[in-house]
């Protein structure tokens, strides 16, 4: 093949690609029909009783269950450390960010002030 026949395929390949991108595209199969009550009833008369739905419909069972006081007590201690930590660092936030806003208002007022003095200067 010839440079101009490499060319116009090339062109031609680019168009086609380009109105091939705006077409409408294909539509879909329509959703499948919800199951009637009928099925669903046959379905959970068939599903097996260790399926994960039962299972987590009933919850953990007492051996799963975290009935340790000592346990709850070192979580439950935990959490109160982690909620005091928080708690500073709350305080801490607020007091930095009081600074940074005197800090934001102080450079205002100097920048207004560079301002005017050149403002002068140049008069």
């Amino acid at each position: 093949m010839s440079d101009k026949s490499l060319t116009q395929l090339s062109t031609l390949d680019c168009e086609s690609a380009t109105t091939n991108m705006f077409k409408k595209k294909a539509n879909l199969p329509p959703r499948p029909k919800a199951p009637t009550v009928e099925q669903l009833l046959e379905d959970l008369i068939n599903a097996p009783h260790d399926d994960v739905v039962f299972s987590q419909l009933h919850g953990p069972t007492p051996a799963e269950d975290s009935t340790d006081l000592e346990a709850v007590f070192v979580r439950v201690k935990s959490f109160m450390a982690a909620n005091s930590q928080l708690r500073n660092l709350v305080h801490k936030l607020e007091t930095q960010t009081a600074g940074l806003q005197a800090g934001d208002l102080e450079l205002q007022a100097m920048a207004q002030e560079i301002r005017r003095q050149a403002q002068d200067a140049l008069k």
